[in-house]
């Protein structure tokens, strides 16, 4: 199914929303574009437990029926609370609405030419990319939500218009711009700009492949946020108790696996289990890898040319195969993009990853495809590739 277009109603009357019955009431886009709004003035009262009732808030509210109004009118107006707030010139909003690792990312967008760089991190990046595009205009400039689409829990396109004189040429400009927004920790994460909508959506796609129509996400938000920075009482307990760990992931896994493929339970065990495996990875913490992996596993990287070897024997291998993988990098995120059961005990699972290498200091995104066996519940094998066609050939099935 198609996803659905929200139309948002500007406060510019120039901007055309569309036919369809626009969702936004015009007064969420015109409250606070010439001042602050009073949430924003205990945003900068109070900067620390806004971030926090953010943080909160937002998940509890994306959480809600998709078809609930009170979801999409969150929505639209925390689009335009941070779109009026870089308006006003007025920061400090926004950095309680946006997260302090924030990348915005200008490289497929328009105005290249006015921007000293491509990515700009963090809040102080986020000043220089306000000053240098505020520069750019004599008069206007400033994004207008036309529409959005939400892509999963955490991902949303938006199209944006901009309408300005510039400042060196005098000329009347309008152009469109189309972003798609990542959420983390209830907060904007990664923005990046697209003058093309096909290759937003493009884009969009590639970061939910797992609904051709960018329906509802597999995946429920808290599920992978929970032990994505901190370690959790479970994993906790797992490195205290490891051999009873093993023991309980094994037969965890085996009562999971028996239990109706249709049951919603089945699909949140299996997808809490792998993001709490993937979690321990982005936060380094190796050693709850033994606890899910059989004695006898073997992880096969020879299709993937990543590792220093082809084959990694063991638990022991597997925590060394981590470990040199994680230190060619820094700022390492490792997201679980889809899991999929294939065969019985057997599953197709596609990861992204996000890092800086850390000699080269380039930001680098990858994707990767692994083939997961299970062996008395536990990871028996392990076989990464770089193409999705041929990690489904592997087991026999066609892209």
């Amino acid at each position: 199914m198609e996803p659905k277009t929200r139309y948002a109603k500007s406060g510019d009357p120039n901007i055309a929303t569309s036919a369809t019955e626009p969702r936004t009431l015009p007064r969420l886009a015109l409250r606070g574009r010439e001042r602050r709004p009073l949430e924003d003035l205990l945003t900068v009262r109070f900067p620390a437990l806004a971030r926090r009732l953010g943080a909160l808030a937002t998940p509890i509210v994306l959480g809600l029926p998709r078809r609930s109004r009170v979801r999409a009118q969150f929505v639209e107006w925390s689009a335009w609370r941070s779109l009026n707030a870089f308006r006003r010139d007025d920061l400090e909003p926004v950095r309680a609405i946006w997260h302090p690792d924030c990348v915005l990312d200008v490289s497929e967008g328009p105005g290249g030419e006015v921007f000293s760089r491509q990515l700009y991190r963090g809040h102080e990046g986020l000043a220089a990319w306000h000053a240098e595009w505020g520069d750019a205009w004599r008069e206007g400039g400033w994004p207008d939500l036309v529409s959005w689409e939400e892509i999963n829990n955490r991902v949303f396109l938006l199209d944006l218009k901009v309408r300005g004189v510039g400042r060196e040429s005098g000329v009347p400009v309008e152009a469109d711009l189309f972003q798609l927004a990542e959420f983390r920790d209830g907060l904007v994460w990664r923005v990046v700009s697209f003058s093309d909508r096909s290759a937003a959506v493009d884009a969009a796609r590639a970061a939910n492949p797992n609904h051709p129509g960018m329906g509802e996400p597999r995946t429920s938000p808290w599920i992978a946020r929970r032990g994505k920075t901190s370690r959790p009482l479970e994993d906790r307990l797992a490195l205290r108790f490891p051999a009873l760990a093993t023991r309980i992931n094994g037969w965890l896994a085996r009562v999971t696996l028996r239990l109706p493929r249709r049951w919603r339970l089945r699909h949140l065990l299996i997808e809490a289990t792998a993001w709490r495996v993937y979690n321990a990875i982005s936060r380094g913490d190796l050693d709850v890898l033994r606890t899910f992996n059989h004695p006898d596993t073997v992880w096969d990287l020879s299709r993937a040319v990543i590792g220093e070897a082809e084959l990694y024997h063991g638990r022991d291998g597997v925590v060394r195969f981590n470990e040199e993988w994680l230190g060619e990098w820094s700022e390492w995120d490792l997201d679980l993009a889809s899991i999929e059961e294939v065969k019985a005990g057997v599953f197709f699972v596609h990861l992204r990853s996000r890092a800086v290498g850390r000699a080269s200091g380039a930001p680098v995104e990858m994707d990767y495809f692994q083939i997961l066996r299970l062996r008395g519940g536990l990871t028996w094998r392990g076989t990464f590739f770089t193409k999705r066609a041929d990690a489904l050939a592997d087991v026999g099935l066609a892209e």
